[in-house]
This record gives structure tokens, C-alpha cells and sequence, in this order.
């Protein structure tokens, strides 16, 4: 390649950047924004300790007043308003009964509720932003939705403005219909419930429509809530209306599996509200009509909790919309959005909040074992359950104790279980697998609440709410200790770096782990610590030991005649209890009754499971999701649990164990036979399938086409040998590997017949293993490469992951395009595509989680990574994303127009049709040969803009939000231009016979070739050059600039472009490879793919030796791409901690010893980013000034 030829290369980068200019300025103590429907006048509000000032905008309209015909029916958006509206006082809050708050406000503040007006005309929200925030500022958004059982609360009640002070972030608080008029339903289209959880949806999608000119950033957006706003959260998790309205979820001690506040029938509240609400109407839509004209107060009456002990806490409903089915069913089959969250609970969740405003705490004082065992045995005999199950609870909970403050505090144990810890650990095993999740233990008893609450009481329901508001009931500030405010700014930080980044950690905080297979979590107390496995023995007896005993019971039931043990009287009534279960007895005995009435429709088809006998469907084998099983039933107090028991004896009998030496896999298109390795150094094997096609081989009419499924094959296909390369100039990888190992390559054949992959898993793996997938795709500019180069063995072996090699169509073959249908271009892309859609059907097969896969490439195999982020027809088949020195904003790798390419070909092809529909006929009847006379013409290809796999240019989807927004990790090495590519370009030889002056003047020339002012080339070398004149210093300086315009400076704009949207971690590899050291010159550093063997362990397929320090380098980067793949973290125990790539630019300098750095080559990035485009501009306009004169 000419020098004219690489500087078109970094023109490319240079003229392809815009200067961005914005506005800055302070607002004043009365400050006014725009919205979609009007201006809004908000207030100053001063902090005391702080110099950040905060702008409240309160009650801003979200939707129209639900009143009238808009009771009952999704809320509309409101109506625009004329001049200015005043936003400087609370919004009423929604109908509910405040009785209970202010009791509650009275004993433990000693103090009444603001008095604050109560409407039905209530849907409006609360904004608290940092006073410089202004449009463009890009601040992350945090949406809290309040919790009160659904029926109480009210969004003024939480102050956002120290959150937004101290964490400078924008606060939003809303509200939503509550009780009978957020909740009630017909179960039909008459009124099919869900109002509130809808209200929150409209409230969501006005976020996105108007938070930037408050300052926030509507692509990072958290949404956080405690109890029923805990609730609320999770159910927009797995709620498809919620999709792509918000980027991460907080669940403070609530989760949608709380099986109170979610029901799939309306048929109990129907009735109630029917009876109460004295419309004799006996259809539906005769009820709702008479409801609409009901009054506040008559609405009120009905709400009303002591007129109705079943409506203190009032369910969502399955309704088929905002919930299509139930969570826990949504959740199991990984139907839900895949956004990071954080989950946790107190640790005395039951401890007096709750109990005192179901007014059960008087009569536990007074509890006693056969109180009990009374409200148990009562619980069971209506559930049909054996009466063993409630010797069962009080074996597990109740010991042998007698002493009535024991049992008083065992039973407050069993409720805050079931209500509270199994629900919200059991989201937290069902989402782990798909988004990072942490999970925390809340420790701490408030010091304030020492003389309110008693002193067996430790953290109460609702207790971590002040520390992360700093207030309480309607920004009441509360005196705290001095550990307390420490424990508040922890996290306070906590909660707005996950807001930022996806990942609550930072320097200065104690890590917090991700919940994965070791199940850590953080102990949240004055003293924060690291945690396993919380309440495992809970856990495993609530999903595992009490539902398999109940099966047992049940069946030995069946076998022997009805137990002669059944109470002949109810058990005496209870108040300790039974309120929280009253709502919905009714609703379970009909749905247990429908249930048999099903079971015994299936049973001519139904499986038989294990020596349970229990019945499951078939299929429901393959449904064991994610390790976690996909059939368990949550809460025994409130649903039957035989699937589950079921479900846990089908695990038991999974096939274990060491697979043979020849272990065969089933694919969805016939069984492939593999082989085992042993892995130096580990005590692990790894079981190697190697050439499985996942296309039809891309021949006669399939050239120049998109890929199509591989055709099935009978008996077992041998996975023994490597796959034959796709097309290319082989001579290139042979002369590679010759030059660095002083080796010949191992003789692979080559052909047209190449779309293969290679998979290497852990030798224990096996088909419900659910192990992270990694996908990669090899480098090699297009247009040379193989997956055989690359032997995932001993990264599957160290880091238990399943790794997938994948081949694509290269050179002319894989990315010619004529620009129109008759060939749009991107096969290889297509291939890759294709590939991935393979790895989603058939891994699970291999021991690998589908809805765990992460793509990571290098070079060219990373601009393809990079693609794939932002094309629409990759979306949903990879989590994660991992670039090694490539993006797709790489010059020249990603082009707008085929027209160049289209010549070439055309040219050298010798077809001599005219027309491009010819062309691709007489290019498909080419020999391999012949196109590969064709394919030495390119050095490098390009992708092209095709309307289909990359619908606009890279730089346009990236600039504007339209791409996935998955984890990645960006990086470059620091001498990318060191050798490899220098030599490889024959740059090193033409720049030793070049001076200052013959750069100077090759630089104008292209500075004219590209329309550009002559001085395009006096700013280049100004930047680079400076005054040196000596040929070393000018060709090391050379090299750089082509390093940062080809390599650096692309992957720091990605970087910045994807990381205000999902977390990005940037590195800088830096060591250069002692065993190249007698190959390289010793002037190179850590030249382009010199990190590969330390992501392997090997290179080019073959173990390479590394020093003592260089095998340590070689096991960190190998667990933090595996704890990446993992987890969408890098970061683990024993690690160098490795930073988000947010605001502060930090990024990980990769090395022997590690480092953290800070904003990389921040002048140069200014300089191709700001200056010479600014200079540019300015000259140019200078010029047409000029021209008009």
C-alpha cells in the first residue's frame, strides 16, 4: 500500500468528525423549562451543607385528569396548557385513606403529614435537578414509584433534591391511581384493570419525551421503588408496554413475584367491589358504567380498609397487555427485559412497620404454639393440602420452642420470608443469568427510630429509604449519627452509580459483588461486609424441601384414602395472619379446582416424573431455566407447589458425570460426534466440536446471497477435524505465522464450502449446565482469517465458559455489493449473523446459556463485533460485547457506497455486461480460482451501507441512540501501528527514505484530492511532527498518527457514544510479548493482536511460552473477559478493580502490573474531535468569504 493510500485512511477519520457546540448557563431562582405541552415555572431550593443548589418543578401533568369516562381506561396524555404553569407546590395526592400514614407519621416522627390535598385528579410528577443542569447535560435519570400496598402513598412524600445535589443526577417522583381506581377489574375489555401500573407507563414515556430539557438523559434512565413501588419495578421489568423506557431497575424489598400484590383472576375483587358498591347492574360493563358515576367520596367508602380487610393490599391482575402472562411464568421463560438491576431486602422486614398497620402486633404478643399451628392448619385445610404442612412450617421455623417471644420472632421470620426474602431472591436467580444483578441485605437500625420503634426491632420495612433520600415523610430532614450520614453518602453513591453505569461500585466504596453462582451480596450496615448466599436453608426448604414433602403427602394421600387426620372443626379464627392471605382464598380454590380439571385432561399425554409420580408435560423437560427451576412456585402460603416438586426430581434425574472421550451432541439438524482435550495445567477436559456447518454451503445461486439454514444430516457427523477456510490469499496467514512462531501452519484446506464453527466447552457440561457463551469472530481486514487459527480450549477450561469459533465469507465473496437488490453486499456480516442465530438455537445442547452470549473479535473481527451493536438484525442474539483494537467506525472498514468496490470487480472480472444484475450472474459463474485472481486486488474490503444489516452509517446509528445498548469492553494496544501493520503495509520501508518535506507535500496533495484547505496538512503536521526533522522520530511520530486515526481514536468516540447508554469498559494493552522479542524491533510496544495469546493461552493454534509474570498476565485477562461474558462485569475477587468508563474517562492499563488511567490521549482525541475539524470549518469559510468578495 502507497503513502497517499494510508493518508486517505486518516482523512477519513478527521473529516468524518463534527464540532459540537452547547450552550452553557445558569438558570435563575425561578427557572423555567419546556415541555411538550408547555412551560413550566419550577423554584430554587438551597441545601444546607451543600454549594449545589437544586431546581424542584412540582406537580407536572403526565396525562389528562382520569375522571369521567377516563376512570377505568388507560390514561391519555395531557392536554397542552398556554403561558406559564406554576410548578412551586405539591399535586394532590391520589384518592386512598391517610388514617394509617399518619398514624404512622405521628409515632414515629411525632408529627401529622403535610396537609396536602387528595383528588382523583392526580397524575402529576415531581422533577428535582442539579441547578446547573441544562439541556444537554446528559445527567442520569432516577424515576422512584412509591410504594403502600397499591392502595396508599403519594410522590411528594420522598424529596429528590439532596439525592440530585449530592449524586448530580435528575430526580423524578411520580404518581399513580391507587386501590379501586388504579386496580379494579372486570377481567374482560370493559375494564381490564392495571390503571396504576398504566399511569406509570404514561409517566415513563413522558420521561422520555421531555427529561432533556431538565437535564437528564432519556437513554439512562434507572427506575427505583421500595415495597409496592419495589413491586411496581419489577412488574415494568417484565412488562413488554415498559420496553425501552427505562435502562436499570432498583427493587428495594419488593419484587412482582409478592404474591399479594399480583393475582391472574379479578373474579374476588369484581364480586366485593360489585356487592359494596350497590349498582345492581349484574354484566360488567353495566358495573363499570355505574362505578364512573360514583363520587370521590363514594369511590372512598369503597376503598375504605376497615369497610374491607381483603382490600388493605389490592392486586395487579394478569391482564393480558401490561402483564401478558404472570411474572414468575415471564421470568421463568426469560420474557422479560434484560436490563441490570439491583434487589435486596431489610433484615427484619416483619419487625414492626408491617404487623402494626395490619394491627396484628397486640395479638402476637400473645401468641402462642398452638395459635400457630392453628392459623397454619387452618391455611392448609383450604388449600387441600395435607395437614402435615403446618407441622412442616413449625418444624422449620417453630423448633421446639415454647417461650412466647421466641415464637413471636420465628413468626415474624416465616411472614417476612414468605413475603418478602424467597420472592426477591428468587428474581434474582431468574434474572442473573440474563443482566448483571446485585443483591443486598439491609442491616442497619435507624438510630432515630430508637424511641419509637422497640428494641427488638432492627431494620424495619421501609427503614433504607431516609438513607438514600436523606429525609423522611415529605423531605422531613432527620437527625443522623455521624456513622449514619457516612452510611447515607454510601449509598446515596451506591444507588446514583448504578443510575450512571449499570454498576453501583466505585473507588472510595467497598465492592459490592455481583449475585451470580456464588450468590454474594452486600450487608448493608455501618460497617458494610460481603455476604453468601443469603438465607440459603430458607430457600431450599420454601422451593425445594416444603413442596417435594407436600407432593409426597399428597400422593401417599392418593394411595391410601383420605388422611383421617383433617380437624372435624375450623381451627379458632385468627388476627395474626390471616388478613394477608384473606383477598385471595377464594380465587385459589377455584383455580386448584380448574387446575385438577386440566390434569386430568392431560393425563393420556402426561410424563411421568421420577417415582413422585407427578405429572408434567414433556416438554417442559427443556424448561429448566437457567439452572433455576422454570416451574417453581413461589410462595407456599398461596400456591399450589407440585410442579415444582416435579420440577426438582426431573433435575435429579439429568444425566451427570464425566463425558466419554467421544461425546455426541444432538443439534437441531443431526448429531455431531466431538473429541476430548486435556488441557495443560488444569484438571479440567474440554470437549471439542469442531467444522459444524450452521448454513448451507454458499455455492451457485447462494453466492451473493444471504445465508440459509443448513440442511439436516442423518447418522453422526464427525467434529473431529477443522473446517475448511474460507477463500483468501493464504500466503498472507502462512507468512504470518512463519515470521512470529517459526512455524509452519498446519495444512487446512481451503474452499468456497466454509460456513463452519468450532465449539469448545468444559468436559463436565452438559445440557442444562446454562455456562456463558462466547462467540468469537476473527480479524484479518475482511479478507483473511480462519476460526481454526484460534483454539478456545484452554479459555473453556480455565474459566468454565463454552467457546465458539465462528468462519464467514471473506474478500470479494463475502462483501462485494452492487449497490441495489441484485446484491446488497455484507455476506460475511449475513454469515456472522446467521452463526449467531445457530449459537441461540443448538449451544443450550453444548452446555451453554443462550440468553448469556457474548461476541468479542479483534481487528476486523471487532469491527464486526462493533456492527452487530448496531445493526437491527443482530438485536437479541448476544448480552455482551467485547472489542479488541476495532469498531466499527475503523476508516475504510465501513463504507457508504459500493461504487469504487463495484468497479474494481467489475473491471477485473472481464464480465463485460454493463448492468449489475449480469454482473452477479457472471460472477457466479466464476471459478474459485478466478475470484481469487479478483480478491488480490483487495488489501482490505469494506462493508457496505445496505439498507438491511446497516441500515444508516455507524457513526448516524451510534449519534443517534439507535443501536443495542449491551455491555461492552473497548480497547486498544499501545503501538497498534507498532510493526505488524507496518510491515505488513510496507509502511517502515517507504518512511526510511522519506523526509519532512516529502510527508509535507504528500499531505497537501491529499489535502486537494479531498477538497480540503492546504492546510489540512500544516495542522497534521503541526499536531504530529512538530519541528522534528530526524527520520526516526518522524517515522515513530508517523506511526502514531496512524494508530490514533486508524485504532484509538475511533474506539474512544465508541466509547463515549455507547457508554451514557450501557456500561462500557475501556483498557489499554501494554506489554510487549517476550516471546517476540527476537522477532519484533525493540522499539515496539504492545503492537496490534499482540494481547490475543493472553485472552487464549495460545497463538495461531499453537501454546506459546510465557514467563512466570506473563502466565499471571495470561490468567487475569483470561477471567476478565470470562467474568465479563459471566456477568457483564469484569471485575472479581483477587482483581486489579477495573472501572466503568464514564465522565472521569477511566480506563484499565493492561500489564504485568495493572494500572487505572484517566481520559486517554485526551489532546489527540481534542485534536481529531474539536480542532482540526473547527479549523477546517473556519478555513473553509474563510475561503468562501473570500471567494464571494
Amino acid at each position: 500500500m502507497g503513502l497517499e493510500q494510508i493518508l486517505t485512511l486518516l482523512t477519513t477519520v478527521a473529516c468524518g468528525f463534527l464540532l459540537l457546540l452547547q450552550v452553557q448557563g445558569q438558570d435563575s431562582a425561578s427557572p423555567i423549562r419546556t415541555t411538550h405541552t408547555g412551560q413550566i415555572q419550577g423554584s430554587l431550593i438551597h441545601k444546607k451543607g451543600l454549594d449545589v443548589g437544586v431546581h424542584s418543578f412540582l406537580g407536572i401533568p403526565f396525562a389528562k385528569p382520569p375522571v369521567g369516562s377516563l376512570r377505568f381506561v388507560p390514561p391519555e396524555p395531557p392536554e397542552p396548557w398556554s403561558g406559564v404553569r406554576n410548578g412551586t407546590s405539591y399535586p394532590a395526592m391520589c384518592l386512598q385513606d391517610i388514617t394509617a400514614m399518619n398514624m404512622q407519621a405521628l409515632k414515629l416522627l411525632k408529627m401529622t403529614l403535610p396537609p396536602i390535598p387528595m383528588s382523583e385528579d392526580c397524575l402529576y410528577l415531581n422533577i428535582y435537578t442539579p441547578d446547573h443542569a441544562h439541556e444537554g447535560s446528559n445527567l442520569p435519570v432516577m424515576v422512584w414509584i412509591h410504594g403502600g400496598a397499591l392502595v396508599i402513598g403519594m410522590a411528594s412524600l420522598y424529596d429528590g433534591s439532596m439525592l440530585a445535589a449530592m449524586e448530580d443526577v435528575v430526580v423524578v417522583t411520580i404518581q399513580y391511581r391507587l386501590g379501586i381506581l388504579g386496580f379494579f377489574s372486570t377481567g374482560d375489555q370493559h375494564a381490564r384493570g392495571n390503571w396504576g401500573y398504566l399511569d406509570q407507563v404514561a409517566a415513563l414515556r413522558w420521561v422520555q419525551q421531555n427529561i432533556a430539557h431538565f437535564g437528564g438523559n432519556p437513554d439512562r434512565v434507572t427506575i427505583f421503588g421500595e415495597s409496592a413501588g419495589g413491586t411496581s419495578v419489577s412488574s415494568h421489568v417484565v412488562s413488554p408496554m415498559s420496553k425501552g423506557l427505562f435502562h436499570g431497575a432498583i427493587m428495594e424489598s419488593g419484587v412482582a413475584l409478592m404474591s399479594s400484590l399480583i393475582s391472574k383472576s379479578s373474579e374476588v375483587v369484581y364480586r366485593v367491589v360489585a356487592n359494596l358498591s350497590g349498582c345492581e347492574q349484574v354484566d360488567s360493563e353495566a358495573l363499570v358504567n355505574c362505578l364512573r358515576d360514583k363520587s370521590e367520596e363514594e369511590i372512598m367508602a369503597i376503598n375504605k380498609p376497615m369497610s374491607l380487610q381483603a382490600f388493605k393490599i389490592i392486586p395487579g391482575i394478569v391482564d393480558g397487555i401490561f402483564l401478558p402472562r404472570h411474572p414468575k411464568e415471564l421470568l421463568a421463560s426469560a420474557d422479560f427485559q434484560f436490563v441490570p438491576s439491583i434487589i435486596g431486602v431489610n433484615n427484619d422486614e416483619y419487625g414492626w412497620i408491617i404487623p402494626s398497620s395490619m394491627s396484628t402486633t397486640d395479638s402476637q404478643k400473645e401468641i402462642d404454639r398452638q395459635t400457630i399451628k392453628a392459623i397454619l392448619q387452618r391455611r392448609a385445610a383450604q388449600m387441600m393440602w395435607p395437614p402435615e404442612f403446618s407441622d412442616l412450617l413449625m418444624e422449620e421455623y417453630m423448633g421446639n420452642n415454647e417461650d412466647p417471644q421466641l415464637l413471636q420472632g420465628q413468626f415474624k421470620e416465616m411472614m417476612e420470608d414468605f413475603m418478602f426474602v424467597i420472592p426477591a431472591l428468587q428474581v434474582a436467580h431468574f434474572q442473573r443469568f440474563h443482566a448483571p444483578v446485585y443483591f443486598y441485605e439491609f442491616q442497619h437500625r435507624p438510630n432515630f427510630f430508637k424511641d419509637s420503634k422497640p428494641s427488638d426491632v432492627k431494620a424495619d420495612h421501609g427503614d433504607e429509604i431516609l438513607f438514600i433520600f436523606r429525609s423522611f415523610w415529605g423531605g422531613t430532614q432527620v437527625d443522623l449519627t455521624e456513622e449514619e450520614e457516612l452510611l447515607s453518602r454510601m449509598m446515596m453513591k451506591y444507588w446514583a452509580n448504578f443510575a450512571r453505569h449499570g454498576n453501583p461500585n466505585s473507588k472510595g466504596l467497598p465492592t459490592w459483588p455481583m449475585f451470580d453462582h456464588d450468590e454474594q451480596y452486600l450487608q448493608l450496615d455501618i460497617q458494610p461486609a460481603v455476604g453468601r448466599a443469603l438465607k440459603a436453608r430458607r430457600l431450599q426448604f420454601w422451593t425445594k424441601t416444603l413442596p417435594q414433602k407436600i407432593q409426597e403427602l399428597k400422593e401417599v394421600k392418593g394411595s391410601h384414602g383420605e388422611f383421617n387426620s383433617h380437624p372435624k372443626t375450623p381451627p379458632p379464627h385468627d388476627k395474626t395472619g390471616e388478613t394477608e392471605f384473606a383477598h385471595q382464598e377464594e380465587e385459589e380454590e377455584e383455580e386448584e379446582e380448574e387446575e385438577e380439571e386440566e390434569e386430568e385432561e392431560e393425563e393420556d399425554d402426561d410424563t411421568i416424573c421420577g417415582s413422585a409420580n407427578c405429572k408434567l408435560k414433556q416438554h417442559s423437560m427443556a424448561s429448566q431455566s437457567q439452572g433455576y427451576q422454570s416451574n417453581m412456585k413461589l410462595n407456599p402460603l398461596c400456591e399450589k407447589l407440585t410442579a415444582t416438586a416435579c420440577g426438582l426430581l426431573l433435575l435429579l434425574f439429568q444425566i451427570q458425570g464425566q463425558d466419554s472421550a467421544r461425546p455426541i451432541r444432538t443439534t437441531h439438524t443431526g448429531q455431531v460426534q466431538g473429541s476430548l482435550v486435556h488441557v495443560k495445567g488444569t484438571d479440567v477436559g474440554v470437549h471439542t466440536f469442531l467444522g459444524i456447518p450452521f448454513a448451507k454451503p454458499p455455492l451457485g445461486l447462494l453466492r451473493f446471497a444471504p445465508p440459509e439454514p443448513p440442511e439436516p444430516w442423518s447418522g453422526v457427523r464427525d467434529g473431529t477435524s477443522h473446517p475448511a477456510m474460507c477463500l483468501q490469499k493464504a500466503d498472507k496467514i502462512n507468512g504470518l505465522v512463519m515470521a512470529l512462531l517459526n512455524l509452519t501452519p498446519p495444512s487446512i484446506s481451503m474452499s468456497e464450502d466454509c460456513l463452519y464453527l468450532s465449539i469448545y466447552s468444559p468436559a463436565h457440561a452438559h445440557e442444562g449446565s446454562n455456562l456463558p457463551v462466547m462467540v468469537w469472530i476473527h480479524g484479518g481486514a475482511l479478507v483473511v482469517g480462519m476460526a481454526s487459527l484460534y483454539d478456545g480450549s484452554i479459555l473453556a477450561a480455565t474459566e468454565d465458559v463454552v467457546v465458539v469459533t465462528i468462519q464467514y465469507r471473506l474478500g470479494v465473496l463475502g462483501f462485494f455489493s452492487t449497490g441495489d437488490q441484485h446484491a446488497r453486499g455484507n455476506w460475511g456480516y449475513l454469515d456472522q449473523v446467521a452463526a449467531l442465530r445457530w449459537v441461540q438455537q443448538n449451544i443450550a445442547h453444548f452446555g451453554g446459556n443462550p440468553d448469556r452470549v457474548t461476541i468479542f473479535g479483534e481487528s476486523a473481527g471487532a469491527t464486526s463485533v462493533s456492527s452487530h451493536v448496531v445493526s437491527p438484525m443482530s438485536q437479541g442474539l448476544f448480552h455482551g460485547a467485547i472489542m479488541e483494537s476495532g469498531v466499527a467506525l475503523l476508516p475504510d472498514l465501513i463504507s457508504n457506497t459500493s461504487e469504487v468496490m463495484y468497479k474494481i470487480v467489475a473491471n477485473l472480472s472481464r464480465c463485460e455486461q454493463v448492468d449489475s444484475e449480469s454482473l452477479v450472474n457472471c460472477l457466479r459463474g466464476k471459478s474459485e480460482e478466478e475470484i481469487l485472481a479478483i480478491n488480490k486486488a483487495f488489501r482490505t474490503i469494506h462493508g457496505v451501507v445496505d439498507g438491511d444489516f446497516l441500515p444508516r452509517h455507524p457513526q448516524e446509528l451510534l449519534a443517534s441512540v439507535d443501536f443495542q445498548p449491551v455491555t461492552s469492553i473497548i480497547g486498544v494496544n499501545n503501538d497498534e501501528f507498532g510493526w505488524l501493520l507496518s510491515t505488513g503495509m510496507n509502511i517502515s520501508d517507504t518512511m526510511k527514505e522519506m523526509d519532512r518535506e516529502t510527508l509535507q507535500d504528500h499531505l497537501r496533495n491529499l489535502s486537494v484530492q479531498l477538497m480540503l484547505p492546504p492546510e489540512f496538512g500544516d495542522l497534521l503536521m503541526e499536531e504530529y511532527m512538530e519541528d522534528t526533522k530526524d527520520p526516526q522520530t518522524l517515522q515513530a511520530q508517523f506511526l502514531e498518527m496512524m494508530a490514533d486515526t486508524t485504532f484509538v481514536i475511533p474506539a474512544l468516540q465508541t466509547a463515549h457514544f455507547q457508554c451514557s447508554h450501557a456500561p462500557v469498559y475501556f483498557y489499554e494493552f501494554q506489554h510487549r510479548p517476550n516471546f517476540f522479542k527476537d522477532i519484533k524491533p525493540p522499539h515496539v510496544k504492545a503492537d496490534h493482536a499482540d494481547e490475543l495469546p493472553f485472552v487464549f493461552g495460545s497463538f495461531c493454534g499453537n501454546k506459546i511460552d510465557l514467563t512466570e509474570e506473563e502466565e499471571m498476565l495470561n490468567k487475569m485477562m483470561m477471567k476478565y473477559w470470562a467474568n465479563f461474558a459471566r456477568n457483564g462485569n469484569p471485575n472479581g475477587d483477587g482483581l486489579f478493580y477495573w472501572p466503568v468508563f464514564d465522565q472521569e474517562q477511566q480506563y484499565l492499563q493492561l500489564d504485568l502490573q495493572p494500572g487505572m488511567g484517566r481520559a486517554l490521549k485526551d489532546h489527540r482525541f481534542q485534536f481529531w474531535t474539536k480542532t482540526l475539524p473547527q479549523k477546517i470549518q473556519e478555513l473553509k469559510s474563510a475561503k468562501n468569504k473570500h471567494t464571494e468578495l
